[in-house]
């Protein structure tokens, strides 16, 4: 009898968690997503519905960007790319990097960061906006990285509504990027795209030289063609990479390997150590967010 009950309630148990996970499937279920999956699926022209879906769902991420910096400032304009800390969570307007940065540059500050983004939609907006119509001839393209954007590369939908696939780039197999966009239909599901990322992040962060290297490989080729998209859009700029140790893998940020960017190819790429710049002063997080505080932005606009 007290076996039966056990399983009774095992039954109940599994079968509450199942309708709990259907009701959050269907709130969280985008519509544009289904009529995206509707159309076509694993055929050439799904490809090509997604990744109109990304344009039109980064026009309306683009509502949420930071106003420009500095605006009026006659001095050739920087464009930020990047995730919070870039963006500023938990910040008002006049206390992100961006704003600091205009400041005490006398340049416009053109802010390309949301929360939650990468390395990937740093390379896609290169590639698929039209940025040279919005910001003329800039000077400075920065972007800072934090070890968990490795994280991100590994994960179709991490932080954002859960419509919304990330752009995604993998490597060929001649280590060439090309972006990459899940065919199969499991992927209209939140809870599919969640765990694949969980089951991804855990397997690229196991304690492995190769994994290692190869994750590095990803990250040099996202930030070479980053380069070479820099130059298409404005020649004359200047690609600069700030390493932020915070959040993650610090062996990402203090590898040798970084090197392999500062070559006569890359001669407009300068790479630098945040923690350089502000004294090993990157322990100014907001509580909860994990994010710099608007102290450590001064600091950093001033650096």
């Amino acid at each position: 009898m007290k076996v039966r009950k056990v399983f009774k309630l095992i039954f109940f148990n599994i079968a509450l968690l199942f309708i709990i996970i259907i009701l959050l499937e269907i709130l969280t279920f985008g519509c544009d997503y289904i009529y995206y999956f509707q159309k076509n699926v694993a055929t050439p022209k799904y490809y090509t519905k997604i990744h109109d879906f990304n344009t039109a769902y980064y026009w309306y991420l683009s509502e949420q960007f930071r106003p420009i910096a500095g605006e009026e400032h006659k001095k050739r304009p920087i464009v930020l790319f990047g995730c919070s800390y870039t963006y500023g969570a938990g910040l008002k307007d006049n206390e992100t990097f961006g704003y600091k940065l205009s400041e005490y540059t006398k340049r416009p500050v053109y802010n390309k960061a949301i929360l939650g983004w990468g390395i990937q939609q740093m390379l896609w907006q290169l590639k698929n906006v039209d940025l040279q119509k919005e910001v003329k001839d800039p000077e400075y393209i920065i972007f800072t990285f934090i070890p968990d954007h490795i994280n991100r590369l590994f994960s179709f939908s991490r932080f954002h509504f859960p419509s919304y696939i990330d752009p995604v780039y993998r490597l060929d197999k001649n280590g060439n990027l090309e972006e990459k966009i899940p065919i199969h239909p499991l992927y209209r599901f939140y809870f599919v795209r969640f765990f694949d990322g969980q089951i991804n992040e855990f397997i690229h962060n196991i304690n492995n030289e190769k994994i290692w290297n190869e994750n590095f490989d990803l990250i040099k080729r996202h930030f070479e063609e980053a380069y070479k998209e820099i130059k298409r859009l404005w020649p004359d700029a200047k690609f600069v990479i700030i390493k932020y140790n915070s959040w993650g893998n610090e062996s990402y940020i203090n590898t040798p390997r970084w090197r392999e960017l500062e070559t006569p190819k890359y001669k407009d790429l300068i790479i630098i150590n945040a923690e350089d710049l502000l004294g090993g002063g990157v322990h100014y997080l907001i509580a909860n967010i994990f994010c710099p505080t608007s102290i450590q932005m001064h600091m950093y606009g001033m650096s």
